[in-house]
């Protein structure tokens, strides 16, 4: 749903209306009128409003009213009963109370089901003995008429039409005239009366329905969904064309919604004769690149030209756009890699660029699996060679069942983990390689799991970042430092900073900086005891957005690392236009170290650049004595690896020190912390 066209369609509107979405059975805002601004609040800002309302959504309401109205809320959000009340509210500030009258309304889009609310101050009507007058319900039919979503309403018992829009009138024509007790029927079909009513009761679901018109054979989409109009017991249905709703609108191919209307039936017409199906998911590597060097205009005829050839070579099969540049196709077992083979070819005649190619996974129906899973199998075996450029097709074998199951398990126990505490906090000192002692730790996440054991990060943080769900354990590992810190402080204990691991997509996807300030000031932390590490190649896209993001953490307060500086392809230029406070040295410099080869020379270039740059320098992966004291040679200020340390899941960060070899009882004290 594209929340920013409603917001600019309702936020014009002078009408006062509130649009609602339901998240997990409560009212979220989504826009609001300019209308209602004037009605309710007048000299606030819209951002101001939402934030008070849903803070307290009866705020100004008379006391006596907030239970009765928040049961018909509540009724109206979960249930889908009628929404139309009265309730006493003071308005613009004044400090008498004014009848209000509001009427609700359901509206489905996208799959989505929000509630559109009008109001209308009836205080001036009810003094007159006009209390019936019904403003709101005029607005909200106004409201409706303006759709673009052809909309019916009918009555459940006799099939009257009680309301139509603009948007239904354009879709199908009348064929006869609007009068009081004309049914849906006879008005846009000329059929007999109830003939239609018999479909809305089965169908009035609020799913996705397709029905076909009787006059012209051609298939159309219908939401119905129960409501009440007029105090009547009413069917409300959205209509829409076939194309619009079950068609990819850039390559005209079948999308996703089509695909789960009739993947069975394609399936079955293989089967019928004998043979297996196969699910192939298709994507295009390199396709970010192309973009980013061609454009997104020419980023999309590419995927037009793929969904060409894959309809080319694939003629008589399901071949769906799913999303971005990921098809799917269903296609018999039967020389099926013969037939990806050859599009492929054709893809990669069309395109002439070596590094732009298609990739396959393949899944073969076994059995009773669900067309979904089966699905979400083949783009599992495509996601397995993505990294592997010479290896463009590959089938979903038990290896990767594991793997399927496992990623389902992480994402389904991903929130219990963190309320139950599986997830532990976990450290590894840094050393100051010119005086021996510890200055900071790093804060590692460990999944302590009652089922598979301990899981390392790179059992699960690629799962969470993949599914955009990776916000969710940095912030929880954020508040475990946090929580730590202040505990080690109320005993009076030393404290040293932490450096935390912070993905690129929490940048993308929350507001870092606000959530982090949060946590710190919940806890009564000190900022510069809070280290934030994001990795090199976390930078390499949209560097603007994130350069302020860092800018304002840097204001804040906090430090900055640069993480794996080393492991892509480094660009010096990252070390100018960001404010790292250190740079972090990839573990593989330390490979197969030896100090008169390359990688020993690397290290040196790197630290002496650094160091003009003035900015510190640690070296990750350090495991013999040999390699620490040529790093401390070099001039690299700090070091980490299982030499200094292993990660531990400690309870008293001293007892840690105590027992590190060759290290013991050298703990740095926090005042001397930023003085190197």
């Amino acid at each position: 749903m594209d929340y920013k066209a409603l917001a600019e369609v309702i936020g014009n509107s002078p009408i006062p209306i509130i649009v609602y979405r339901t998240v997990n059975d409560r009212m979220k805002i989504v826009c609001v009128s300019d209308g209602f601004m004037q009605f309710e609040t007048p000299g606030t800002t819209k951002e101001q409003l939402i934030a008070r309302k849903e803070g307290n959504l009866y705020e100004n309401l008379h006391p006596d009213d907030v239970f009765r109205i928040s049961v018909a809320a509540r009724n109206f959000t979960r249930k889908k009963t009628p929404y139309n009340v009265i309730y006493r509210a003071k308005l613009r500030g004044e400090k008498e109370y004014s009848l209000i009258h509001a009427v609700g309304y359901h509206h489905k889009e996208d799959g989505e089901i929000f509630a559109v609310v009008s109001f209308s101050d009836i205080t001036k009507a009810s003094h007159e003995n006009l209390f019936s007058v019904s403003t709101a319900e005029v607005q909200l039919k106004n409201f409706l008429d303006a759709s673009s979503t052809a909309i019916a309403v009918v009555d459940a018992d006799t099939e009257e039409l009680m309301f139509y829009n603009n948007a239904a009138e354009k879709m199908i024509t009348p064929l006869c005239r609007f009068e009081v007790g004309v049914t849906f029927s006879e008005f846009f079909y000329d059929l007999k009366p109830k003939s239609y009513l018999r479909v809305f009761t089965k169908f009035s679901d609020g799913e996705i329905h397709v029905i076909e018109e009787p006059n012209t054979k051609h298939e159309i989409i219908i939401t119905v969904t129960e409501t009440f109009w007029d105090n009547r017991k009413a069917y409300s249905i959205q209509m829409d064309k076939w194309n619009s709703v079950y068609f990819d609108s850039l390559t005209s191919l079948p999308n996703m919604t089509y695909f789960r209307q009739k993947v069975s039936q394609f399936v079955d017409s293989i089967h019928k004769n004998n043979k297996n199906a196969a699910f192939i998911y298709f994507d295009i590597l390199g396709m970010k690149n192309y973009n980013s060097i061609f454009g997104y205009s020419a980023g999309d005829l590419l995927i037009k030209k793929a969904g060409e050839i894959l309809k080319k070579h694939f003629p008589v099969n399901l071949v769906c756009r799913f999303a971005e540049d990921h098809f799917v196709v269903i296609d018999s077992e039967e020389n099926v890699e013969t037939h990806i083979k050859s599009a492929m070819d054709a893809f990669q005649s069309e395109t002439g660029i070596n590094r732009i190619k298609l990739k396959a996974g393949v899944y073969l129906l076994n059995g009773g699996t669900d067309y979904i899973i089966a699905c979400d199998y083949a783009r599992l075996a495509c996601q397995s060679i993505k990294e592997h450029f010479n290896k463009a097709i590959t089938f979903f074998d038990s290896s990767l069942h594991e793997s399927y199951h496992h990623e389902q398990y992480i994402l389904e126990n991903l929130d219990t983990a963190i309320k139950e505490h599986w997830i532990k906090l976990y450290y590894q000192p840094v050393l100051r390689t010119m005086t021996n002692q510890i200055c900071d730790f790093e804060g590692l996440a460990r999944w302590e799991d009652p089922k598979l054991g301990l899981l390392l990060p790179s059992k699960f943080v690629p799962i969470l970042e993949k599914y955009h769900l990776i916000s969710k354990l940095d912030f929880y590992m954020v508040e475990q430092v946090c929580r730590k810190i202040k505990e080690r402080k109320e005993k009076g204990l030393t404290v040293l900073p932490v450096s935390v691991n912070i993905s690129r997509d929490d940048f993308d996807t929350t507001n870092v900086v606000k959530e982090i300030t949060a946590i710190t000031d919940k806890y009564g932390v000190d900022r510069d005891l809070i280290i934030i590490e994001i990795t090199e190649s976390a930078i390499s896209n949209d560097e603007n957005v994130l350069k302020e993001q860092l800018e304002k953490l840097k204001k804040a307060g906090f430090k900055l690392w640069l993480d794996d500086f080393g492991s892509g392809y480094s660009s010096l230029n990252v070390l100018h236009e960001f404010n790292f406070d250190l740079i972090k040295l990839d573990m593989k410099f330390l490979k197969d170290f030896d100090p008169e080869r390359e990688n020993a020379i690397l290290i040196d270039c790197i630290i002496q650049l650094a160091n003009k740059l003035k900015i510190n320098t640690l070296i990750e992966g350090v495991e013999t004595k040999e390699q620490f004291d040529y790093i401390r040679k070099s001039g690299c200020g700090r070091a980490q690896g299982f030499f200094i340390g292993q990660p531990e899941n400690i309870m008293d960060i001293r007892k840690f020190i105590d027992e590190l070899a060759p290290f013991k009882d050298n703990f740095e004290k926090i005042d001397k912390n930023g003085f190197f």
